[in-house]
């Protein structure tokens, strides 16, 4: 390697650290290509250049080789560099997103459908109709609004009704059907022990 080349590398391998983002070096950017058939001179000289490149890359690092701990250093740089849990930060952790999911998981569709079961049979009973007739844009509002506060939105907010009828229809069916392989009838809102595989229908 040219004094010039080396200097370049340098130079590269400073840009490289300073920035979390930035790319390797251009000696160490691109795999060495071997082509077979080879005659053992040319292995010799790829291990040679593969050596090199070794020692370039504790270098890219700013790691002397001839460290005794080198390979243990190299080995934490390498995990904090593309690990994103080896890495250290003092930036406060984002918002957990964690409500938005779990109001699409099993736990809330079970606990959306036993609201719905006392909804409609509270709006049938005010409104002096059989329960199969209620619709489910009318039993909505009748939800118990405890029901809503424990699954509140992750700003805080409480789920709209036009929102808890969207995630009720698909699944209204199964329901029914989980309900009535359990003995319990269909409109009865008893509290169920139920399964990912029941609730969606699978045997």
């Amino acid at each position: 390697m040219t004094d010039d080349a080396f200097k370049q590398f340098l130079e590269q391998a400073r840009a490289f650290r300073k920035d979390k983002n930035g790319k390797y070096p251009d000696l160490l950017a691109k795999p060495k290509s071997v082509g077979p058939f080879r005659d053992q001179i040319y292995r010799e000289m790829v291990d040679q250049e593969m050596a090199m490149r070794q020692d370039m890359l504790f270098l890219t690092y700013d790691i002397d080789p001839d460290e005794p701990s080198s390979w243990e250093l190299l080995a934490r740089a390498l995990a904090e560099r593309h690990v994103p849990g080896m890495r250290k930060t003092s930036e406060s952790p984002k918002k957990s997103k964690l409500g938005r999911r779990r109001t699409r998981g099993l736990d809330f569709l079970v606990d959306l459908c036993r609201a719905m079961d006392v909804a409609i049979a509270l709006c049938a009973e005010k409104r002096g109709i059989p329960v199969e007739d209620v619709m489910d844009k009318v039993a909505v509002g009748y939800l118990d609004n405890a029901f809503r506060e424990r699954w509140p939105q992750p700003n805080g907010d409480l789920l709209k009704h036009t929102t808890l009828r969207s995630r009720y229809s698909p699944v209204k069916a199964s329901w029914v059907r989980v309900k009535t392989r359990v003995g319990t009838g269909p409109w009865r809102g008893k509290s169920l022990a139920t399964s990912r595989s029941q609730f969606w229908g699978s045997d």
